[in-house]
């Protein structure tokens, strides 16, 4: 290391050593020594260039790779043996270090990811989660830095915040008697003001959907899902799907019939997400069937007229054609909707076998202000979809499709050549 003196070096080689973790055997003790050295910010910084946008010019960098390889270590279950207390130390000392700044213009996690402190406790997760796995108990410093993090108010309790809301699926699997019993701190009265709510967000927004969270806040969560946060709804159909308590199907139905009129785009919104969930290669039946069961009832329902967003189940390859189709056109009658789902929805009713239904589709959709790519791709096509649909030349359907297209211009009598 003595000719790796300036922390521009130092730090490309710990980013170096950090990449090759998982492929090598990793020296602990020395990098560690690095690691404690650096942290120390042992000498002052020499320029290396004009302007120190060209090199490190000082050590903040260099203690940031340090720790990363700290993280990088723990996640590749390196063992840190007799040196484990001081790699832990050194996180819990940056992690609790808030004298630098935030980036208060970006959101919680950005901010918090871009941050020494917040960035530091979001590497204790990792290190901890590793020691767990080699049958160590969590250390108590783990749990006042837990602490220390949800009292924490303002911008620094929002990044705090958001480190443990995107690791609260984890944190409530390695302590579960701490989640149940801080829930109150988590979200709730015990939560400094207006972050109890953000923590429910933040927690939606970057986790995986967590039974556990919509059970224990339900209130918070469907606030979330009226202010359209993102991930919200896509999580809300998943817990309809799941069938978790006070998300089955009754429930979910009453809940967006009785907001349609202050959020009028909410049902379409869960039109949407579910749609998109049971568009899964894999979707089981039963999902395609609650799916369907909500957007019939929904068409039934004071929320009839804004379901747009129900026609993207054209998506999904799993649901039959012509219960598809005859869905789609109840949807589109009712609701006058359009959007990008069209297009998809055209290909689908063009597709063979043609049916009475999908040609109700074709009608449905031509009848509506079309984008001019759209009328393009339905005016290259349509000919091949009626000379399929030959058979059906006298059901409604096809004369209603073949009157609309000749209303749109979009096809026209062939002059007959002369004998």
């Amino acid at each position: 290391m003595a000719k790796l003196y300036h922390p521009t070096y130092i730090t490309a080689y710990l980013q170096g050593v950090k990449e090759s973790v998982a492929e090598c055997d990793v020296p602990v003790d020395p990098l560690l020594d690095v690691i404690a050295l650096v942290d120390t910010a042992p000498w002052d910084v020499a320029p290396l260039a004009d302007s120190p946008m060209d090199y490190e010019a000082d050590w903040l960098a260099t203690r940031r790779a340090g720790l990363d390889l700290i993280v990088a270590m723990a996640a590749a279950d390196v063992q840190f043996g007799d040196r484990s207390d001081q790699a832990w130390a050194l996180l819990y000392i940056a992690a609790t270090d808030t004298a630098g700044e935030s980036w208060a213009p970006m959101d919680p996690l950005t901010r918090a990811i871009n941050r020494d402190c917040t960035r530091a406790f979001d590497a204790a997760v990792p290190f901890v989660a590793s020691e767990l796995r080699a049958d160590k108990p969590v250390r108590a410093e783990f749990i006042e830095l837990l602490e220390f993090a949800l009292t924490r108010v303002g911008n620094d309790g929002e990044e705090y915040r958001a480190v443990v809301a995107r690791r609260l699926g984890w944190l409530r699997h390695a302590l579960p008697d701490w989640t149940d019993d801080n829930i109150g701190l988590l979200f709730g009265v015990d939560a400094p003001p207006e972050l109890a709510q953000l923590t429910v967000d933040l927690a939606i927004h970057w986790g995986a959907p967590n039974r556990w969270l919509f059970e224990t806040a339900p209130e918070m969560v469907r606030s979330a899902v009226l202010r359209d946060t993102k991930q919200a709804v896509e999580h809300f159909m998943v817990a309809l799907l799941g069938d978790w308590p006070g998300y089955r199907f009754d429930d979910v139905v009453s809940f967006i019939t009785q907001h349609h009129g202050d959020y009028p785009d909410l049902a379409s919104k869960a039109g949407t997400r579910i749609s998109h969930i049971v568009s899964d290669d894999n979707i089981e039946q039963r999902h395609i069937d609650t799916a369907v069961q909500l957007w019939e009832t929904l068409l039934d329902s004071t929320a009839a007229s804004a379901l747009g967003g129900f026609c993207w189940m054209h998506r999904a390859a799993a649901l039959d054609d012509e219960r598809w189709a005859q869905l789609t056109v109840r949807t589109i009658e009712k609701s006058h909707s359009g959007g990008r789902w069209r297009h998809g929805a055209i290909v689908r009713a063009m597709q063979v076998p043609v049916s009475r239904s999908k040609l109700a589709v074709l009608n449905a959709i031509v009848r509506r202000p079309l984008e001019q790519w759209e009328r393009y791709h339905i005016g290259e096509h349509i000919g091949e979809v009626l000379d399929n649909a030959a058979d059906l030349e006298q059901t409604v359907e096809y004369q209603q499709l073949d009157t609309a297209l000749r209303e749109h211009d979009m096809i026209r009598d062939e002059p007959k050549e002369d004998s």
